[in-house]
C-alpha cells in the first residue's frame, strides 16, 4: 500500500483505496486476496487483449468492479476494461451485454469466463438489476431509481414492464439472500430499490 492507501501496479494505474477497502470490508480475507491479485489479473488481460491503460484517465469503480479506461493497441480504439468481483449479482452481466449488442449499453468486445464467469442466460431485461445495483448508492429518491430504470429501458430497447419486474424480483431475492448471509450494505440497497419499484 502506498501512503494514500492505494495499491500500486507499476503499470500507470493504481487500485483505488476506497474500492480496495470496500471489498475488504465486505468480504474479509477473500476480498483482501482478490484485491492483492487484481494487478496481476489486469496485467494478464491487458497483454492477452492487446490493451494499453490510458494514464490520463483515472480508474473508476462501483460496488463490484474496477473499470480502467484503455485503448486497443492494434486499432487505437478507446475502450474500458472491467474486472469484476465474482458473486451472484455479476453473473448475468456479459449475457445481457451480448444480448443488447451495443444498443443502449456498452458493446462487449471480449469476455473471460475464467476471470468473471457469466453462466446465466435469459431475457435481456434480466441484466437490468445489476445496472441498478451498481448505482444504488447514488439513487437518493424513487424518482432517481425510476429515472435510471427508464433510461436503461429506452437505451436498451427493453420491455419496461419486464425490466421493472425483473428488477423488483431480483432485488427482493438478493435482499433476502444478503440478509441470510450476513451482508450489511447490499440488503439495504436492495430494500431501498424494491421500495422505489413498488
Amino acid at each position: 500500500m502506498t501512503g494514500s492507501g492505494a495499491t500500486g501496479t507499476g503499470a500507470g494505474w493504481i487500485v483505488p483505496a476506497a474500492f480496495a477497502q470496500r471489498r475488504i470490508d465486505r468480504d474479509g480475507v477473500a476480498g483482501r486476496d482478490w484485491i492483492a491479485a487484481l494487478p496481476g489479473v489486469v496485467a494478464d488481460l491487458l497483454t492477452r487483449w492487446a490493451l494499453r491503460v490510458r494514464p490520463e484517465a483515472a480508474p473508476r469503480y462501483g460496488d463490484y468492479a474496477l473499470v480502467l479506461p484503455v485503448v486497443r493497441v492494434t486499432t487505437g480504439e478507446p475502450a474500458v476494461l472491467k474486472v469484476g468481483w465474482q458473486d451472484g449479482t455479476s453473473r448475468a452481466e456479459a449475457v445481457g451485454l451480448v444480448a443488447w449488442g451495443g444498443r443502449g449499453a456498452v458493446r462487449l468486445l471480449e469476455d473471460d469466463p475464467d476471470v468473471d464467469p457469466k453462466p446465466a442466460a435469459g431475457d435481456p431485461e434480466l441484466g437490468v438489476p445489476e445496472l441498478l445495483w451498481n448505482r444504488a448508492g447514488e439513487l437518493r429518491s424513487p424518482e432517481d431509481a425510476l429515472g435510471l430504470l427508464d433510461r436503461l429501458v429506452r437505451a436498451g430497447g427493453l420491455d419496461p414492464d419486464r425490466a421493472r419486474a425483473w428488477a423488483l424480483v431480483r432485488s427482493v431475492d438478493y435482499w433476502l439472500w444478503g440478509l441470510e448471509h450476513g451482508l450489511t450494505i447490499d440488503p439495504a440497497h436492495c430494500a431501498r430499490l424494491a421500495d422505489c419499484l413498488t
